[in-house]
Parts: C-alpha cells; sequence; structure tokens
C-alpha cells in the first residue's frame, strides 16, 4: 500500500522522468522504512496529514508534510544505528586507498 499510496500522489505528473526518479525514491524510502521498524500509527498520522494537504489542494503543505516524512524516515535509520556500520566500512576503504 506504501508505494501504492506514493504513486497516486504523483500521479498526475506529466513528466516520466520525474515520475520514475519519485518511484525509485520511495522504492528506497520504503526499504529504510521497514529498517527502522516505524510503527503504523505513525505512517497513518504523516500519510492523513499528507492526504488532507493533497485534497483540500495545498500543494505546499502536501509537499512540506511529505519532505518532513522523509526526513523523519531518515532520522530514525540514522538514530538506528544501521548506517553506523556502512559509514565506518566506507571511511575504513578510505584510508586504506
Amino acid at each position: 500500500r506504501f508505494l501504492e499510496y506514493h504513486d497516486a500522489l504523483i500521479a498526475a505528473c506529466r513528466s516520466r522522468n520525474l515520475v520514475d526518479f519519485c518511484r525509485s525514491l520511495n522504492r528506497r524510502l520504503l526499504g529504510y522504512r521497514n529498517l527502522t521498524g516505524i510503527v503504523k500509527s505513525d505512517e497513518r498520522a504523516w500519510a492523513a496529514r499528507i492526504r488532507n494537504a493533497v485534497l483540500e489542494r495545498d500543494t505546499a503543505r502536501a509537499v512540506e508534510h511529505l519532505a518532513s516524512y522523509h526526513r523523519f524516515v531518515v532520522d530514525r535509520l540514522f538514530a538506528s544505528g544501521l548506517l553506523r556500520a556502512a559509514r565506518d566500512d566506507c571511511a575504513d576503504s578510505a584510508r586504506r586507498a
């Protein structure tokens, strides 16, 4: 449902490149969201904010809520420590290069 919801948000876009780019980002965001264990109630709250702004045709507010949701997921991902090992591996590789 996550991907279908986000596809619906961009369905009216006439730029195939932009739609494809957004879909790619949304697939990645879904994976990150799943790693962080974000609970359904948090998801529903974000979705409601975005949906209400869209239904009110308030594009600026919808975009702000969507961007805030993306930041929320990324912040949770960093806070989880899941990226620490990947970051440390990259730093070690860079030092050896």
